[in-house]
């Protein structure tokens, strides 16, 4: 069951897309560097969403938000892509992630992708402790509501035709299994959800009353949600242009 659908993201790409053509050719390779990261995060996102929608959107043990944006009172922040509340109260933090050239993940749990261009692995930032994060403001959160035992776990979605290199010999922080292919996840899901006790009998014969309890943390949390406008102009350094143009905030 669908209750948030992704937020709008195309008035940040046209925005970008008029500040290029008034800028000039210094600032212009910095405008496309923002626009190839945004276009990207845009299809990974949205391919996950469908894969996710398919499956769900009839489910009514599994609640589905994207685009979820908390903020804590400390200055914290978590952007989750997509937010899965299952009816046994279990939370699923979703990151999508793109590596159209391949991805690595060495023993230590650091990311690597691979540069077509420089034709060598070069160092990301790791999605698992962004996910880290996140996990921990949604807990949080969520303890605000009411919920102080909340169970919590999350993946790294890449898109289905990456390719992914991990390191046999695993630390415990590597936590590789956590990164799986966007149209192989609902594998995943299932056989986290039939592993857990209870867990199965309580997806087959779930309650209205149950139903109805998560779908009223969905609404608790869609109320939170709290997006915000990134001014690229002054971004990318182009404060010049008039006017400043206020579009909706995605980060790398």
């Amino acid at each position: 069951m669908i209750l948030k659908a992704p937020d709008e993201k195309n008035a940040a790409i046209s925005a970008l897309e008029k500040i290029f053509l008034t800028a000039d050719r210094e600032k212009q390779a910095a405008i496309a560097r923002e626009l190839r990261i945004l276009r990207t995060d845009v299809n990974s996102e949205s391919e996950a969403a469908y894969l996710i929608n398919f499956h769900l959107r009839h489910n009514q043990n599994t609640i589905v938000i994207h685009d979820l944006r908390l903020e804590l009172d400390d200055g914290h922040v978590a952007h989750i892509d997509h937010l899965l509340i299952h009816s046994s109260h279990r939370f699923y933090i979703l990151e999508s992630r793109y590596f159209s050239d391949g991805l690595k993940i060495n023993a230590k749990g650091e990311f690597l992708r691979w540069n077509d261009w420089r034709q060598a692995f070069e160092p990301t930032p790791s999605p698992i402790e962004q996910n880290r994060r996140h996990a921990e403001v949604l807990r949080q959160t969520l303890a605000s509501l009411g919920l102080c035992e909340s169970h919590i776990k999350s993946y790294v979605l890449i898109g289905p035709h990456a390719r992914i290199d991990r390191s046999e010999d695993r630390s415990e922080r590597s936590d590789t299994e956590q990164v799986v292919r966007a149209d192989l996840f609902m594998i995943d899901l299932t056989e986290d959800l039939e592993n857990i006790s209870f867990s199965k009998s309580l997806a087959n014969s779930a309650t209205k009353s149950m139903r109805d309890s998560i779908s009223d943390i969905a609404i608790k949390l869609i109320a939170l949600h709290r997006p915000v406008a990134t001014n690229y102009a002054n971004k990318i350094w182009l404060s010049e242009i008039s006017p400043l143009e206020e579009i909706p905030e995605r980060l790398i």
